[in-house]
């Protein structure tokens, strides 16, 4: 099984950023301390993540590890939609939970594939490949709207209704060049299949940290 053309071709084009530019670590500084989101996610189970972290600890060169560094095993998510914490106070929280409802007893489990490795600014993403990307981008497109009937300024915008990643490892610091060689030669690989069937609106940090995260409301996928 390999990696749809579209995303083999995104690839190309970040590895070759970074193998020009290096790595932007001054964006993730500016960011301390790391302000809340208003989010819906999928969270990955516990177990899985922690399949996924064995997996990565054998995927990843020796010689790069010093330079990034593991989130937290429980905070592995995917972010479908969010708005920074700031711009919700004067949002009706019950009634925005009663309209999230229906966009969500309409949509039934998603199944698909995470993918290693992927490059950001921020960090290594894993892609989450669906077996139905229309599902996911019909919640998008839905979400998109919802949030902006609440006057809630969207975090994913529209051009990234086809993209769901996790972040599995963060950058500590600019790579050297043998690490930038060693990054280059991982070849990208499925490394956990998902079901997802429960949608979480929470308060987080970046990383999902039990101890900066609020658990708001909880929506089973196909529930009446």
């Amino acid at each position: 099984m390999k990696l749809p053309k579209s995303w083999q071709k995104l690839l190309r084009e970040h590895q070759q950023q970074i193998k020009i530019n290096n790595i932007d670590v001054s964006a993730s500084k500016k960011e301390k301390p790391f302000k809340r989101t208003l989010a819906l996610v999928f969270k990955i189970p516990l177990k899985t993540s922690k399949d996924i972290r064995k997996s990565l600890g054998e995927k990843i060169p020796i010689n790069v590890k010093e330079a990034i560094f593991f989130p937290p095993l429980e905070g592995y998510h995917f972010s479908i939609q969010w708005t920074w914490e700031d711009n919700i106070h004067n949002l009706d929280l019950e009634k925005f939970k009663k309209e999230l409802r229906k966009v969500f007893k309409e949509t039934q489990e998603i199944k698909g594939s995470l993918w290693f490795p992927f490059f950001g600014k921020a960090g290594h993403f894993g892609i989450f490949l669906t077996d139905s990307e229309k599902e996911v981008f019909g919640i998008r497109q839905r979400l998109d709207q919802l949030f902006r009937s609440f006057n809630l300024p969207v975090g994913v915008k529209s051009i990234y209704y086809d993209l769901t990643y996790a972040s599995l490892t963060r950058y500590r610091q600019r790579f050297l060049p043998e690490q930038i060689v060693a990054l280059n030669k991982i070849k990208p690989q499925k490394i956990a299949n998902i079901t997802l069937l429960k949608v979480f609106l929470v308060l987080n940090d970046r990383f999902m940290t039990l101890k900066n995260t609020k658990f708001l409301a909880t929506f089973k996928l196909g529930f009446k």
